[in-house]
């Protein structure tokens, strides 16, 4: 969706699912957000207090400060990037299991042998 779209036509796509019967719009399977659309979001749901944006899975932790703080994160799941303190915490299983991996398990067929 993300790439295929422009951010005025993202932005106009989302706004567009609000009806005089309908005040939630939800949006799923981005994985971030360019500050632009978030900014606008946020302004237009500003404008019209009834209506509501939920973003499932979006990834705003980069996104500028000025427009997370437009965002309600009551339900959002705890930023692990809050969790890191030293490096001693960069060494946990924790952010082991979210770091992005490229060693990829080779089948065991592909392997070597062990007289090799």
């Amino acid at each position: 969706w993300q790439r295929s779209m422009n951010n005025s036509a993202m932005y106009l796509d989302v706004i567009s699912h609000f009806s005089s019967y309908c005040c939630f719009a939800y949006v799923q399977g981005l994985p971030k957000i360019d500050d632009i659309v978030l900014k606008w979001l946020a302004e237009y749901t500003r404008l019209h207090p009834w209506r509501f944006i939920f973003l499932e899975g979006v990834d705003t932790s980069f996104n500028f400060p000025e427009n997370r703080d437009r965002c309600n994160y009551r339900f959002a799941p705890p930023n692990p990037l809050h969790r890191v303190k030293t490096i001693e915490d960069l060494r946990s299983s924790f952010v082991a299991d979210i770091r992005p991996s490229h060693s990829i398990p080779y089948p065991e067929r592909l392997q070597p042998s062990p007289e090799d």
